[in-house]
């Protein structure tokens, strides 16, 4: 005699306790070494800036010092990021419509996209339910989404926003998911996308960090982020959303 059982959802579970685990532990880790270089870099960067203020300060000196004010603003920017990615405040859940969120958020970053040499596509679906969210955390997974797509895609290029509904498991779901048609992500790469300081990017673009929060604010709301990406196809990111939290 033979018995079976679907352990699917066990096996997910302990998958989500281990990536919770995870995350805690490098939370703490990330928001102790964060605070312990941002007071040295706001001293530095405060010293230099004395400095520049002085008027005899020799033009090659002052070459030099707005050189290091750059990287000391690239490395405190490095230190928000850990902060951000270590940082997690109760959900502000408020009924939202998700088409003005989404609006709002390819509406502010489309400069930056055109600018690039970038066309945007938006593919709106009509009718979508109303959504309880944290609009400040989904906007900045849709604008960590957003430069991504521009990273990713050369000049030329189109991003596109798409937004849908689905039904699914008794419960409804929202879904919001950015495309780019940039070189797309190599197999091995796929399955470290959203694990902290893993980066696709050249040195010195990126920390690592920007899908990391994002997958934690996403699943803070109960939902997923999912990549499917071809080399030479592009890449799209998709969000799904519970409608009622």
């Amino acid at each position: 005699m033979h018995v079976c059982r679907n352990i699917t959802k066990e096996r997910d579970l302990q998958q989500r306790l281990s990536e919770a685990a995870k995350l805690a532990t490098i939370g703490e880790l990330t928001a102790g070494v964060a605070h312990e270089v941002l007071n040295p870099l706001n001293i530095i960067s405060g010293r230099v800036q004395l400095m520049l203020d002085r008027p005899e300060v020799d033009p090659v000196v002052s070459h030099s010092l707005r050189v290091v004010m750059t990287q000391v603003g690239r490395l405190s920017r490095i230190a928000e990021s850990l902060l951000a990615f270590a940082r997690r405040r109760p959900l502000r859940r408020v009924p939202t419509v998700l088409k003005a969120l989404v609006e709002e958020a390819v509406h502010a970053y489309e400069p930056v996209l055109s600018g690039a040499g970038l066309r945007v596509e938006r593919r709106y679906a009509d009718g979508l339910p109303e959504v309880m969210l944290d609009r400040d955390q989904i906007l900045q997974v849709l604008m960590n989404l957003l430069s991504n797509a521009k990273d990713a895609t050369p000049p030329g290029g189109t991003v596109t926003v798409t937004t849908g509904v689905a039904d699914q498991a008794e419960q409804r779901w929202v879904t919001i998911a950015v495309a780019d048609t940039g070189a797309g992500i190599p197999e091995a790469q796929r399955d470290r996308l959203f694990s902290p300081f893993h980066t696709t990017k050249e040195e010195g673009k990126g920390t690592g960090l920007g899908l990391s929060v994002s997958y934690g604010l996403v699943r803070g709301h109960g939902g997923t982020i999912t990549a499917d990406s071809a080399v030479g196809h592009g890449s799209t990111f998709t969000v799904v959303l519970p409608v009622q939290g």
